[in-house]
């Protein structure tokens, strides 16, 4: 029983980084927002008679805010990856380097460094990876559409008034920030935490998977969130990498960014060609762990 309580306790912990990224998310891009929005209203008009109606004010105020959503979003990431570097830092990566230093002076081999995970056959199988996890969440949204175009339609409006693909700072947040920040929330401090609630990994990569996928906020991006992030979990949890995660999000975010629509687009709009592209993604997706985990060094450092 006290094991449980332990583990129920660390659980909840770990929630604890998703709830401050959430909130932060909030506070941030709203102070963000209302800052740009009341700078372009007192440049605009300055000395006109609007400042004397109060609803239309306020109304102006309300739209000069959602103007300035994609700026609130590229602030938010930049604390985000300033708040999550330094929690890593001191919650994690001081602890594995303090635990490897003690483990090898125990050895006899003070001087010796694990080796690294990271090279070029790594790297190009985790890019590998991540086009094929691009491809599977485009073809399932896709095929979402059949299912329930009531969630494609809310999940649309959502990345249109984010301005992703769009916006130049929603873009910037997106492909260079948001694998950054999020690795180290979810794969980084998230994971770690989880860690403690159970010896299984299975346990702890479907507690950080769902934590990433809560953190997009609605039902399309959560579900292929929680999925890219069991194999990010996996591939974080086999390699001790943070870095390989981080390339894997980076080409995720950046082929959704600025190719994949080039290259469906002109395919037939059938349930079946979707479903093709479902299973062949996966197929990659599944080769690319397995040689990756073929490659896997038997130690590796903490990045």
């Amino acid at each position: 029983m006290k094991r449980f309580w332990k583990s129920f306790g660390w659980f909840w912990m770990s929630m604890v980084p998703m709830a401050a990224c959430m909130a932060m998310q909030l506070l941030i891009s709203g102070i963000a927002m209302g800052i740009y929005a009341l700078f372009q209203i007192f440049t605009q008009y300055s000395g006109t008679e609007i400042w004397e109606d109060q609803a239309r004010l306020t109304e102006l105020l309300l739209e000069k805010m959602y103007e300035g959503v994609s700026l609130g979003i590229f602030v938010f990431h930049i604390f985000n990856v300033g708040v999550f570097a330094l929690w890593y830092y001191l919650a994690v990566h001081r602890k594995k380097r303090a635990l490897w230093r003690v483990s090898n002076e125990i050895n006899g081999n003070p001087a010796i460094r694990p080796r690294t995970s990271v090279n070029v056959q790594s790297v190009g199988l985790v890019t590998l990876i991540g086009v094929g996890l691009c491809v599977f969440t485009n073809a399932f949204v896709l095929i979402w559409q059949y299912i329930a175009p009531e969630f494609i339609n809310d999940y649309i409006e959502t990345m249109e008034a984010s301005g992703f693909g769009v916006s130049i700072l929603a873009i910037l947040a997106a492909v260079v920030l948001a694998p950054i920040g999020e690795e180290l929330l979810c794969r980084g401090v998230i994971q770690y935490y989880a860690g403690k609630v159970s010896r299984r990994f299975w346990v702890v990569n479907i507690i950080q998977a769902f934590a990433f996928g809560i953190m997009h906020g609605n039902w399309v991006q959560g579900v292929y969130a929680f999925l890219l992030g069991l194999v990010m979990g996996w591939v974080r949890h086999r390699f001790d990498s943070l870095i390989l995660a981080m390339i894997i999000h980076f080409v995720v975010n950046f082929s959704s960014s600025f190719w994949i629509d080039r290259v469906l687009m002109p395919l037939p709009d059938t349930l079946l060609v979707k479903g093709v592209l479902l299973v062949v993604s996966m197929g990659v997706i599944t080769g690319g762990l397995l040689l990756l985990e073929k490659g896997r060094p038997h130690r590796s450092t903490v990045n």
